[in-house]
């Protein structure tokens, strides 16, 4: 792959296009700088390469192109970069303000939201490159809250899951600047390759993105098991399937016809909810799906616990049927047999009613049976 992978994961204003905002008192000291140092206008406009009307056009509005920014900054050695009070993609009133510091660093958090182009619907190549996210309301109420403390001043309603939310164009500008990912094609194919690259906690914020968009976590079901489904690109899923394995996650195929999907059992559900905790630095969860998780990590938990009780009382069980046969036998014998752990008490007393249904052990006394023989 020949994408470019930036190390030190650092985009300045000039890396990407849009329009940026100075104060008022660092615009009037920039055009007076420019005036000392060529004198006359036509000079300046000269200089930076720039249209005939561009310096005029600069004492008027208060918006600067990153291109310009780029030239004045080359030339002035000023680190007009701390100054910047926001940055819109365009002109126009459509454009989310980001009214972050740059340079922008790019962190996993950064990755997180970008990577939500990775599902059904994402990055249109149609369009601008629009960047649209389609999720349930409250999944997109809560990506806008994870924007505005990121300093992105989203302001704009939710209606519905199938019209979706306009992810800012920064992120895909950012995002595909680092990655090298410019459409929804390369994404697809690449990104977690990329996401390699860029480490291991890139990698969970991928994976954390995915499993939002691609779970199957019914709040009906009382199993503890999760599903991951791409149908759309099972190439893809066979990547995700990869990455899981990498983690250590404990996954298996649920085959349907010719469609498969990802089954991640108790085990693989609580080493996830592991790997998620860790994003937590980053301001990174769920989201709207993390309550419903969190049931279905201690559901697992439940579960796993319930395993190895169940297998000593099969073993007992076995036991007390070879080596006790027509023996009389206590329930204070039968209780020395389980370990010393979790509720003996309980577990002995459903282990002599299980086999009384079964017919094998009678009771003679309160408390004593006779092991029946075949």
């Amino acid at each position: 792959m020949k994408n470019k992978i930036f190390i030190k994961n650092i985009v300045y204003p000039w890396d990407i296009g849009g329009y940026v905002k100075l104060p008022e008192e660092c615009k009037n000291e920039l055009i007076i700088s420019l005036l000392n140092r060529y004198g006359k206008i036509k000079n300046i406009n000269k200089a930076l390469n720039l249209p005939e009307d561009w310096f005029n056009n600069l004492k008027r509005i208060d918006k600067i192109h990153t291109t310009a920014l780029k030239k004045i900054v080359s030339i002035t050695n000023q680190n007009l970069c701390k100054n910047i009070i926001q940055f819109n993609d365009d002109k126009g009133s459509s454009s989310i303000p980001f009214t972050g510091k740059f340079p922008i660093k790019y962190n996993p958090l950064w990755h997180f939201i970008f990577c939500f182009s990775v599902g059904d619907r994402y990055i249109s190549d149609r369009y601008k490159k629009k960047f649209t996210w389609y999720q349930k309301p409250e999944g997109q109420k809560k990506l806008i809250e994870l924007l505005n403390r990121i300093n992105f001043r989203y302001s704009k309603s939710v209606n519905t899951a199938k019209r979706g939310i306009i992810i800012p164009q920064l992120v895909r500008k950012v995002g595909s600047f680092i990655t090298g990912l410019d459409s929804r094609q390369k994404i697809k194919e690449d990104i977690i390759e990329v996401s390699n690259k860029l480490g291991k906690d890139y990698e969970l914020a991928l994976l954390c993105a995915f499993f939002i968009d691609e779970a199957g976590m019914g709040k009906t079901k009382s199993n503890s098991e999760v599903t991951l489904h791409q149908e759309g690109n099972l190439l893809l899923l066979e990547k995700i399937g990869d990455l899981l394995n990498r983690f250590n996650v404990k996954w298996s195929k649920n085959k349907k016809i010719d469609k498969w999907c990802i089954r991640i059992n108790s085990e693989g559900v609580i080493q996830l909810s592991k790997l998620f905790s860790s994003l937590r630095k980053y301001n990174i969860n769920l989201l709207h799906r993390e309550e419903i998780f969190q049931r279905k990590v201690k559901m697992s938990k439940e579960t796993l616990y319930r395993v190895p009780l169940r297998e000593e009382s099969i073993s007992i069980r076995k036991y007390i049927l070879n080596n006790c046969r027509n023996k009389i036998v206590s329930l204070d014998e039968i209780r020395n047999y389980f370990k010393p752990n979790f509720n003996v008490s309980t577990r002995s007393r459903q282990l002599v009613h299980f086999m009384k249904k079964r017919n094998e052990l009678q009771t003679i006394a309160l408390g004593k049976y006779i092991i029946r023989s075949k």
